[in-house]
């Protein structure tokens, strides 16, 4: 198996793991070799080996401010522990030769320890020099190595990211000679002090994205430098790709600040280089505690993320380049404020029902599992601040009063659950309620005939309606001989032929509202 080097700050070309066992020690006024060798070294009879090893011709005398190199295995060594700082989700704990179990913030791991973390969960570890590990969700990390050595002066911690994505803070407090090592199948990420990112895949092509700090990456006989909002990846056998700027950090300022349904979407972007987004959310600034990840591999540029329980959140936002390499980060702070869960309705504001004199306004919806009541809301207008009426019903249903709401209107409904708590409002619908004529008295109208013209002298109508008439031979229309609206009231047509004839008419409203039809026969006599 191919191993690549990953090294902060200078690059010793050509050099593996193992020519980095050096910890240097800065001489101190009062030290000597033997004082030296017992407050660090295994035994205190190695301060000879420790003179050689330095040259150095008087063990007595050391210069102050002088270093003193100190291989690591000829220093006092003790095991640590790892602290598990955060817990969110589904994560498991396995050590060898117990059954996997829940891992609980509080605990202290041991070498072997083994975290898993699912989807849309996370764990953060923090060791002995206060780096700190966030295993990200769909992971598997275990401890190979936490030790302390001479005392608490040097910390040597190595990790194996087995599967999946870690981010590292690596020696906060920059103490010289601690060292942190992130394992993969195909490539070692060893720093002294810096912030940056390694993941593996299914095929073991390691991503390194370094957000402060630098790295070098060494991997078949080819060494790369990679700076600050650099990126690199590395295939099983082959040498690493050239460094490449990361995608910036996008501007989320457009971004909402308040949620109320689901599923909770988020416009990305257009940002050149970005092929696609990659996005987080978690409960705190250090993402520590993330309970949902996505992407918008498959949402045409949506960011889509399911059901969250009320409260705050933080969403980091990173563009992805065609190489796989995650960018910097946007950060975004929002609420989500959706429950109870507000019902379903089936149609939306687009569309609009339309209802008449002869049919109930009744407005339906789905019932929500979260609510006990519901308050239904009717306007005027979209933003609800005209002609605003409000009703509170048990069922999933609500009869209007049409006195009240002709014409155009909206409507919204919320969940109200048993504690009496009200959720976001439902997406608007919009109705009409028209007023339909009634049939008019057309059999009290006044027919004339004579050898010209067949005449009907209809009743007199309100300002603005028309009638709107068909007269055809048979009771089925079978043959229409006139149909339209009337100027005025009375209608003409050339006398027909002897035989069976129906007159039907219908009021038009001034609102183009067509009412009842009324319907009569004239004969016509040979």
């Amino acid at each position: 198996m191919n191993k690549m080097l990953i090294t902060l700050g200078l690059l010793w070309p050509g050099l593996a793991l193992a020519a980095l066992p050096e910890w240097q020690y800065t001489v101190r006024p009062g030290d000597t070799l033997t004082s030296v060798a017992a407050r660090y070294m295994s035994s205190a009879s190695d301060w000879q080996k420790l003179q050689q090893y330095n040259n150095i011709a008087d063990p007595r005398r050391l210069p102050p401010s002088g270093k003193l190199r100190i291989p690591y295995n000829w220093l006092r060594q003790q095991p640590a522990s790892a602290d598990v700082s955060a817990v969110s989700g589904k994560v498991e704990l396995a050590v060898a030769g117990q059954t996997p179990r829940p891992l609980n913030k509080g605990e202290q791991l041991k070498v072997g320890s083994e975290v898993r973390t699912s989807t849309n969960s996370s764990a953060a570890l923090i060791f002995a020099d206060g780096s700190r590990v966030v295993i990200q969700p769909d992971s598997v990390l275990k401890l190979d190595t936490v030790s302390i050595y001479a005392g608490g002066a040097m910390v040597d911690t190595r990790v194996r990211l087995n599967r999946g994505r870690t981010e590292v803070f690596a020696n906060p407090l920059k103490r010289a000679g601690n060292r942190l090592e992130v394992i993969t199948p195909s490539a070692i990420a060893a720093v002294r002090g810096t912030v940056f990112r390694v993941s593996t895949d299914a095929e073991n092509v390691m991503r390194q994205e370094t957000l402060e700090g630098q790295v070098g990456v060494v991997a078949s006989a080819a060494e790369v430098a990679v700076g600050k909002a650099m990126g690199t990846l590395a295939e099983e056998g082959k040498a690493p790709m050239a460094p490449m700027a990361l995608p910036p950090a996008p501007t989320l300022s457009g971004l909402p600040a308040r949620l109320e349904h689901y599923p909770l979407d988020f416009e990305t972007p257009q940002q050149s280089g970005v092929q696609n987004w990659f996005g987080q959310i978690a409960q705190d600034e250090k993402f520590e505690t993330i309970v949902a990840q996505a992407d918008t591999s498959l949402t045409g540029g949506k960011l889509r993320f399911s059901d969250l329980p009320d409260g705050r959140y933080v969403l980091r936002l990173r563009g992805v380049n065609d190489k796989g390499l995650q960018g910097l980060d946007g950060l975004h702070v929002f609420e989500v404020d959706a429950h109870p869960l507000p019902p379903v309705v089936d149609v939306y504001e687009q569309i609009k029902e339309v209802f008449t004199r002869n049919i109930s306004p009744r407005l339906t919806w789905r019932t929500s599992e979260e609510a006990e009541k519901y308050r239904v809301q009717v306007s005027a207008d979209r933003t609800f601040s005209k002609d605003v009426t409000e009703q509170i019903v048990s069922a999933a249903w609500l009869d209007i009063d049409p006195t009240q709401h002709r014409g155009e209107r909206y409507w919204r409904v919320a969940s109200i659950a048993g504690n009496g708590e009200q959720g976001p409002y439902s997406l608007l619908r919009h109705f009409e309620y028209r007023i339909t004529p009634p049939a008019p008295a057309i059999q009290s109208s006044k027919i004339e005939l004579d050898d010209r013209e067949l005449r009907v002298a209809m009743p007199s109508l309100q300002a603005g309606e028309q009638y709107l008439v068909t007269f055809a031979r048979g009771k089925a229309f079978e043959e229409v001989l006139w149909q339209g609206k009337l100027d005025g009231v009375l209608f003409k047509t050339a006398k027909p032929a002897p035989g069976a004839y129906f007159f039907a008419a219908q009021v038009v409203n001034s609102e183009g509202v067509a009412g009842e039809l009324a319907l009569f026969p004239v004969e016509i006599a040979k």
